[in-house]
């Protein structure tokens, strides 16, 4: 929800979209951040695939494919 919220901020200001490997970074920040500690106790993999995920949905979209 943070990364889908990043990238909503992002485009409304008119900025490009946000690649994975930054967002993956923005990942590495959430888990050690005091506001989100629980992400800790997840498993990276399944986040880092969200992010993936949630990159080729806004491709698709802007591509006119979805």
């Amino acid at each position: 929800n943070k990364a889908l919220a990043m990238q909503k901020e992002n485009h409304e200001a008119g900025n490009k979209f946000i690649g994975y490997v930054a967002m993956a970074k923005q990942l590495t920040g959430w888990r050690t951040g005091p506001d989100t500690p629980w992400l800790k106790d997840a498993p990276c993999h399944p986040l880092q695939h969200a992010l993936k995920h949630l990159e080729r949905a806004y491709k698709n979209f802007f591509e006119k494919r979805a």
